[in-house]
């Protein structure tokens, strides 16, 4: 691998911010194959990524690139929070997409653009940039997923720095990737996307690569 290149590898197991960790025999090859697609596809609609190409069954080579502490969440639907907070209905949609800063490190906690820009977590101008590649990225995933007959509830945009560039580095798989059959939005449970088991993982893998493959 060339120097100015580095290796995204994902594990055997993946880990919930509740710090619940789950793992099937799949699953590293499975959420390699996600992240490959949709870092492909957005680059198709000249959104900048540190993606080159798939490097082996679990490694993808990405550009070097220098990662924020923090990633951009969008909603489209109000989850559990949201709806109770606001007295809306679960999963209802938001009139415009919802996008809140996620600080990681010690657990995953909200922060605001104040936080970040006072502390010299990003620049103003980058976060205006991560804000507007998200609105973008959302239009282009939601419109994805439509034609598919799903829901895209929620994802988060990782994003990095490489040769002063702000550029888009993961992540497209659980947790960070929240889908629901559209058909089957009103009938959903609170907790759909807190898999007790690995069985209930897969399945819910195996729909998000259905549809990258339809």
């Amino acid at each position: 691998m060339s120097s100015n290149l580095t290796e995204k590898s994902f594990p055997a197991s993946v880990q919930f911010p509740s710090g619940k960790k789950i793992r099937y025999k799949t699953i590293a090859e499975d959420f390699t194959e996600l992240n490959r697609f949709f870092f492909e596809y957005l680059t198709s609609f000249s959104i900048p990524v540190a993606f080159k190409e798939k490097f082996a069954e679990n490694v993808l080579s990405m550009h070097e690139h220098l990662p924020y502490t923090f990633y951009l969440k969008v909603s489209n639907n109000l989850d559990t929070a949201a709806a109770n907070t606001f007295g809306k209905n679960l999963w209802e949609p938001f009139p415009m997409p919802v996008i809140e800063y996620v600080h990681f490190g010690n657990g995953e906690n909200i922060i605001s653009q104040n936080h970040i820009v006072s502390l010299d977590i990003a620049l103003i101008e980058d976060l205006k940039y991560m804000n507007r590649a998200c609105t973008k990225i959302n239009a282009v995933m939601k419109s994805f997923f439509e034609r598919r007959n799903f829901s895209l509830v929620s994802f988060g945009c990782f994003f990095g720095k490489s040769e002063n560039k702000v550029v888009l580095c993961g992540d497209f798989a659980p947790p960070y990737l929240q889908v629901i059959q559209t058909p089957e939005l009103s009938s959903v449970e609170q907790n759909y996307f807190n898999f007790d088991d690995a069985a209930q993982l897969k399945n819910y893998v195996n729909l998000l690569l259905n549809a990258i493959k339809s």
